[in-house]
């Protein structure tokens, strides 16, 4: 066990399950081998557990966590502070603060918390929560899922087949490449499916749903949505409201619940000189 004390310490653990404590001052804790625990305390710190699977404690101010190699867990605390998992399947709490959290490689679990936090779960199939506060999340490579909680959240599934919840309030939900579930959940929000063959539920609330490339379904759930399909054959149900299909004839798109009275189609999209309904089909 090393204690660091007042000042800027160095503390390096060697071999062997070691545990580090920072305490005051801005500190550097290094682990390396084995499975070690390091608390930063008070102080701006920069945390390295190197190989083993390791805890990492950043303690108040801001501090700098990096797993190093193995299933690590890293939590943030208090301040703005960034995280990264790195190698292994990972979990990292942001804690208080703005913070930056970063899974690297592997499946990993990334936690924002408070604040206005940026998750990128990077390589593997990971699970994003961005918890409270307007967050940013990205899934990147892999089959991941993402989840915005409360606050006004950004959501790109990336590559791979993912699913996206963008919980409370008005979020942007983005499916990128692969075959994607969208979710908006409650409040009014902008659904934009990507490449692949997505599936984009509005659920509560006016939202606009975009299919994009692919064969798509769209379902606006409650309120007054729009519902615009894109490229490839898609299926656009409104559901419950005053709905808004919007047609630019890019592929053979069924709208399966017009309402007559209530829903209205948007043909502006079509060019002057060519509108033709042979690729439409409307159910009622």
């Amino acid at each position: 066990m090393l204690n660091g004390e007042s000042g800027a310490d160095i503390l390096r653990g060697g071999e062997g399950n070691d545990v580090l404590f920072g305490l005051a001052g801005n500190d550097q804790l290094f682990g390396a081998e084995d499975n070690d625990k390091l608390y930063g305390g008070s102080g701006n710190d920069e945390l390295d557990g190197g190989d083993g699977d390791d805890r990492l404690n950043g303690g108040s101010n801001q501090d700098v966590l990096k797993g190093g190699l193995g299933d690590d867990f890293l939590l943030g605390e208090i301040g703005d502070d960034q995280l990264f998992g790195e190698g292994g399947a990972d979990i990292l709490y942001g804690g208080q603060g703005d913070d930056e959290l970063d899974g690297g490689g592997g499946a990993d679990m990334l936690n924002g918390e408070s604040g206005a936090d940026i998750l990128r779960g990077g390589e593997g199939n990971d699970v994003l929560f961005g918890l409270i506060g307007d967050d940013q999340l990205f899934g990147g490579e892999g089959s991941d899922e993402l989840y915005g909680g409360s606050g006004k959240d950004l959501l790109d599934g990336g590559g791979g087949n993912d699913k996206l919840y963008g919980g409370v309030d008005m979020d942007v939900l983005h499916g990128g490449g692969g075959s994607d579930e969208l979710f908006g959940e409650w409040g009014a929000d902008l659904l934009k499916g990507g490449e692949g063959n997505d599936r984009i539920f509005g659920q509560s609330e006016d939202d606009s749903l975009f299919g994009q490339g692919g064969d798509d379904l769209l379902d606006g759930g409650k309120g007054a949505d729009t519902l615009t399909g894109g490229g490839g054959d898609d299926l656009l149900r409104g559901n419950q409201g005053k709905d808004l299909f919007v047609l630019d004839g890019l592929g053979n798109d069924r709208i399966l619940d017009f309402k007559a009275g209530e829903d209205k189609i948007d043909l502006t999209l079509f060019s002057s000189d060519f509108l033709q309904l042979d690729a439409l089909t409307v159910d009622d």
